[in-house]
């Protein structure tokens, strides 16, 4: 079955695991990045959950809620618990200095495995795509995912303001 499942599996989705691949491996490298960089992926890979959620069951008023309640108490305990790094901020080139992590690879490889399992689901049309507990659990999923990523960021810009706070 599962050879079936790839062999049905449009080429673009090939291309998108190929780039979330590389983009992700370029996080476990030390760089230098301006705050737009810092931001755009994270709220790429937020995108993706959050398209993922309204392709696979449309615009379902709990799976959103579920979905942003996920991503913001995610985030709340993220900033709370989670440390940047050494993260610097150069004030002339306008960059941060981001140490390199795994975290965002594994965050990318989760959002994208979940999105394709539950596309197969749906795509299948298994009974499990109906069930409310299978869509409250899969937002709740893709919003967690959301936050986690998103937290990096809050803390990378977050230590770039404290360190502006320091004399």
């Amino acid at each position: 079955m599962l050879i079936e499942i790839l062999k049905h599996t449009p080429l673009w989705v090939y291309l998108l695991f190929a780039l979330l691949l590389a983009a992700g491996l370029a996080q476990s490298k030390d760089r230098r990045l301006g705050r737009v960089r810092v931001s755009t992926l994270p709220l790429v890979m937020a995108g993706l959950s959050l398209y993922g959620l309204v392709a696979d069951f449309g615009l379902a008023w709990a799976a959103l809620v579920c979905w942003t309640i996920s991503a913001a108490a995610s985030s709340v305990v993220g900033l709370r618990f989670a440390s940047p790094g050494a993260v610097t901020w150069s004030e002339q080139t306008r960059e941060f200095s981001v140490p390199g992590s795994w975290l965002p690879l594994v965050l990318m490889m989760a959002i994208f495995v979940m999105k394709f399992a539950v596309a197969v689901v749906v795509a299948r049309q298994l009974p499990l795509a109906t069930e409310s507990t299978f869509v409250v659990c899969v937002s709740l999923g893709y919003g967690l995912l959301s936050g986690l990523f998103l937290t990096r960021t809050l803390r990378v810009l977050k230590a770039a303001k404290d360190q502006a706070r320091l004399p």
